[in-house]
C-alpha cells in the first residue's frame, strides 16, 4: 500500500478530507499470457460507473520533481530518466498507455504543463488550467506496490481524480518485467473509469501483473466502449473514413474564405493506426503565389502527424511535414510558385504506426502570407464539487502490487542427456538454476518437498545448489517458488558472509538452507505471506546413474556374400551396420578405436548405421559399438566384428593389369566341355604384377584377396564352395587403387 496520505490536509479549510481511492487490487507477478478465446468470450470488464465529464479533451501531464504528494515528493523525473532502460522513453510509453484506450472510443487526451501544486489542490475537478485532469507522478513506496491510480469523477469530485503515481524504486522497463506500457495502460484504465476485469488474464485490466502486454484485449475495449462510446467504436468524423485515397480525396475548397484567403477544416479523425485521410481543394483567386498547409493535433489529441501536399497530377510531391514523437502539435509545409485556381492534393496520416498515429486533427490552409487559423480546443474547466467526496468513504484508489514474479526453472547442472536441457543426468546431486525477479528469495521443492532456497541476483537468475541432497533414481518434479523480501540481502552477504533472513522479512515462519551464489547460509526467516508467487511450472528432473549393457554388432550389409574364420570381406564402400542395444541409447560405432558414427537404438532395441568410405582398403578393421543411455551414461564396449574391407575400384583401370597362367590344383577335366572339376575349396594359382592384389571373385562377389609376390606368383586357398556349377574371375589391384579390367571367366564344377 503506497503512503499518498489516505488524509490530506484541505489547505484552505485546515480540515483533513480523505483521498478517494479505489483498491487495492493485489497484482501478483506471473509469466505470460493465457490463451485468449476470440470466438467465444463472455465480457467480464468492470465498468465501475465513474468518467470524465467531457471526454473530448482529458488533460494528462507529468508532474514535476518535487510535487507534494502528501507528505512525499515525487522524484519520477529523475528516477526515470537516471534509468537507462527508461530514458528517452518513458515519457512515451506512458503517453501510448493512454492513447490506447482513447483509439478504441470517444476521448481525446491533451498533454498541458503542471504548475507542481501539492496532489489533490486546485479548484477544478476537471479542465483546469493549471495542471492536467490526470496528473502522473512518482516515488519511491518503500514496498512491493507497483503503483496507484484514483478514479475519476463522480467518485472524486476535486483534483485528485484520475492520478496516477508509479512507485520509482520498482524496476520498471520498456519490453521487460516491469513493462512500463503494461503498468501504465492499467492504472490509465482506471483513471478513466474501469474496474477490474474477472474473468481474462489476458485482459489489460486483469487484477494481477502477468507480464507484458503489447495491446488491449476485447475485453478492456468493450469495457471502455461502454463507457465513453455507448459500446460502439470511435465516431468518425465527418467524411466517414471515405475519403481514403487521393482518387477519393474529399474536396475541401468550400471550407476557404475568399476574402480572408483561409481554410481550417475542423474536427477529422484518424481512428486507426495506418488510416490516411485525403483532401483537394483549389488554390483562391490571390494567393499570391504562396500557401502554407498546416496538420494540428496541439489542443485536441495525441496524434503524431504527418502530412504531404502532391500536385494535381496525384503524384508529384510539392513537401511534407512529419511530427514524429510529438504528441500533439502543428505541423505545417510551405510552397511557392502556387497558381490560383490549381488543383493541389494533401494526405494526412499519423507518423507513427502506434496508437500515437491516431487521433483528432484540423487541417489549416493560408495563401498569400495568411495566418493559418487554428481550431480551438473544447477543453471545459469543471469546478469540484462541494463538499469534496471520496466515493462515501469507500475506497476509490487502485493499488496494484505484485507478490513476486513467478520464477521459472531453465535447467539443471549437470545435465548429461541426450540434450543440454532435458532435465536427464546420471548424477545424484546436481544444480537447479532459472530466473526470478532481482533480490527474490527462491524457494525450490522436489515432489513439493522443501528443499532449500537461494536469491536470485541483480540480473533475476539464481541458482539452487542442491548438491547437499541425493535425489533418488527415477522421475522428480521440480518447482519453485519466489517471495519479496524487505532489505538488501546481498550488503547483509558482503558484510558478514551470512544472511539471518529474520532481519528484513516481517511474517510467515519460513526455515530452510539458502545459497547465495556459493555460500550456504542458514536461514531461519520469515517471510511477508502476501509477497510470494505462486508455484512455478513443473520442471521434470530424471536422475538414471545405472550404465546400459554392452550393444552388439550383429554383422554389416554390402559384404562380398562369404565370411570364414569369423572375418567379413567387404568390397563396396557403402556398408550398413547393424545390431542391439538399450532402447533409445545413442550407439557409437568404431573400427580398430576411430569413431565410424554414431545412431539411435529404436523402441525395440535395433540399431543400424549406414558407413561410407569408412574402412582402409586391404585391411581388416576392429568394429566395435558402445550405448551412451538418455542419462550420459555410457555403457561397456561391445564384442568385435571382425571386417575386411576390399579394394573398391576408387582407382584407374589399366591395361597392364591382368592375370593369367590361372590354374586349380586338384583340377580334373569334368567331361561336361570346358568345365573342370573341382574340390569343394580349391586353391587358385596364377601370375599378375609383381606386389599387387588380386582379388577372386566366384559368380562375381569377391571371396577373398590373394598377394601377388616379386616374381609375380600368387595362389589362393579359398572357402567352401557349394556344390554346382560357378564362374570364377579375377581383378588385379595396386596399392593405389589402381587396377586392371576382370579376366576370365574360368567355369567349374564342385
Amino acid at each position: 500500500m503506497w503512503n499518498v496520505p489516505d488524509r490530506i490536509r484541505d489547505r484552505r479549510s485546515g480540515r483533513e478530507r480523505r483521498s478517494t481511492r479505489r483498491g487495492p487490487d493485489r497484482r501478483s507477478v506471473r509469466p505470460g499470457l493465457e490463451p485468449e478465446g476470440l470466438e467465444t468470450r463472455v465480457l467480464m470488464y468492470s465498468a465501475t460507473g465513474n468518467a470524465w465529464m467531457n471526454p473530448a479533451v482529458v488533460t494528462i501531464n507529468f508532474m514535476p520533481d518535487g510535487t507534494d504528494l502528501g507528505g512525499v515528493q515525487s522524484n519520477m523525473n529523475a528516477a526515470f530518466d537516471n534509468k537507462p532502460s527508461l530514458a528517452g522513453k518513458w515519457r512515451d510509453e506512458i503517453l501510448r498507455a493512454a492513447q490506447v484506450w482513447a483509439q478504441q472510443t470517444n476521448i481525446n487526451f491533451v498533454v498541458v504543463p503542471d504548475d507542481g501544486a501539492p496532489v489533490g489542490e486546485g479548484g477544478y475537478q476537471q479542465g483546469s488550467p493549471d495542471h492536467g485532469d490526470i496528473r502522473i507522478g512518482g516515488f519511491n513506496f518503500g514496498t512491493s506496490t507497483l503503483a496507484s491510480a484514483t478514479m475519476p469523477p463522480a467518485a472524486n469530485n476535486y483534483s485528485i481524480a484520475g492520478d496516477v503515481v508509479f512507485n520509482t524504486g520498482m524496476g520498471f522497463n520498456v519490453g521487460t518485467t516491469f513493462d512500463l506500457f503494461t503498468v501504465a495502460s492499467h492504472e490509465i484504465g482506471h483513471s478513466l473509469g474501469l474496474g477490474e476485469s474477472s474473468t481474462y488474464s489476458s485482459a489489460m485490466m486483469w487484477p494481477t501483473y502477468v507480464g507484458r502486454k503489447i495491446a488491449l484485449s476485447p475485453d478492456d475495449v468493450a469495457g471502455i466502449r461502454s463507457i465513453y462510446s455507448g459500446g460502439q467504436v470511435r465516431s468518425a468524423d465527418a467524411h466517414g473514413n471515405l475519403n481514403n485515397s487521393l482518387h477519393a480525396a474529399a474536396n475541401v475548397t468550400g471550407s476557404i474564405n475568399p476574402a480572408t484567403r483561409t481554410g481550417l477544416v475542423t474536427s477529422q479523425d484518424l481512428t486507426v493506426a495506418g488510416q490516411a485521410d485525403h483532401f483537394s481543394f483549389a488554390a483562391p483567386s490571390g494567393s499570391g503565389g504562396q500557401m502554407t498547409v498546416s496538420v494540428q493535433s496541439e489542443g485536441l489529441s495525441l496524434l503524431s502527424p504527418r502530412v504531404t501536399v502532391y500536385a494535381a497530377d496525384k503524384a508529384t510531391v510539392l513537401g511534407t511535414a512529419v511530427g514524429a514523437k510529438q504528441y500533439g502539435t502543428t505541423v505545417s509545409v510551405s510552397l511557392g510558385g502556387v497558381v490560383d485556381g490549381a488543383t493541389y492534393y494533401v494526405r494526412v496520416k499519423g507518423a507513427e504506426p502506434s496508437a500515437l498515429g491516431t487521433g483528432r486533427y484540423a487541417l489549416g490552409l493560408g495563401f498569400d502570407g495568411a495566418a493559418v487559423p487554428r481550431q480551438a480546443s473544447s477543453m471545459i474547466g469543471v469546478a469540484e464539487g462541494s463538499p469534496r467526496v471520496s466515493g462515501g468513504g469507500t475506497a476509490n484508489q487502485s493499488d496494484d502490487h505484485f507478490a513476486s514474479a513467478i520464477p521459472v526453472i531453465l535447467g539443471i547442472g549437470p545435465d548429461t542427456g541426450a540434450s543440454s536441457a532435458d532435465g536427464v543426468t546420471s548424477s545424484d546431486r546436481v544444480t537447479v538454476r532459472g530466473t526470478a525477479m532481482p533480490g527474490h528469495l527462491v524457494s525450490v521443492y522436489d515432489d513439493g518437498v522443501l528443499l532449500g532456497g537461494t536469491m536470485a541476483d541483480a540480473a533475476g537468475g539464481w541458482v539452487f545448489d542442491a548438491r547437499l541432497h541425493a535425489f533418488d533414481p527415477g522421475q522428480h518434479l521440480l518447482t519453485a517458488k519466489s517471495t519479496y523480501v524487505e532489505g538488501d540481502p546481498y550488503a547483509a552477504v558482503a558484510t558478514s558472509g551470512i544472511v539471518n533472513m529474520s532481519d528484513f522479512v516481517p511474517s510467515a515462519d519460513w526455515t530452510s538452507l539458502v545459497y547465495v551464489g556459493q555460500q550456504a547460509i542458514d536461514a531461519s526467516a520469515t517471510l511477508p505471506g502476501t509477497s510470494s508467487s505462486e508455484l512455478s511450472g513443473t520442471y521434470t528432473l530424471v536422475v538414471d546413474p545405472s550404465k546400459p549393457a554392452a550393444p552388439t554388432v550383429g554383422g554389416v550389409t554390402s559384404y562380398s556374400g562369404v565370411s570364414w574364420n569369423g572375418t567379413y570381406s567387404v568390397q563396396s564402400s557403402d556398408q550398413v551396420y547393424y545390431g542391439n542395444a538399450e532402447a533409445g541409447s545413442l550407439v557409437t560405432v568404431t573400427a580398430n578405436g576411430s569413431t565410424l558414427g554414431e545412431t539411435v537404438a529404436d523402441r525395440n532395441g535395433h540399431w543400424n548405421l549406414a558407413v561410407g568410405d569408412g574402412l582402409s582398403q586391404w585391411q581388416t578393421h576392429a568394429i566395435k559399438a558402445q550405448s551412451t543411455d538418455l542419462a550420459g551414461n555410457a555403457g561397456p564396449w561391445s564384442s568385435a566384428l571382425p571386417v575386411r574391407q576390399q579394394g573398391h575400384g576408387a582407382g584407374s583401370v589399366m591395361s597392364n593389369l591382368s592375370v593369367s597362367h590361372v590354374g586349380i590344383l586338384g583340377s580334373v577335366l569334368s567331361g561336361l566341355g570346358d568345365l573342370l572339376s573341382v574340390g569343394e575349396a580349391p586353391t587358385i594359382v596364377g601370375r599378375a604384377k609383381a606386389f599387387g592384389r588380386v582379388a577372386v571373385m566366384v559368380d562375381s562377389v569377391v571371396i577373398g584377396m590373394a598377394n601377388v609376390d616379386l616374381l609375380g606368383n600368387w595362389s589362393f586357398h579359398g572357402p567352401t564352395l557349394s556344390s554346382g556349377t560357378h564362374r570364377l574371375s579375377f581383378r588385379v589391384y595396386e596399392a593405389d587403387g589402381d587396377h586392371g579390367a576382370e579376366s576370365g571367366p574360368l567355369s567349374i564344377l564342385v
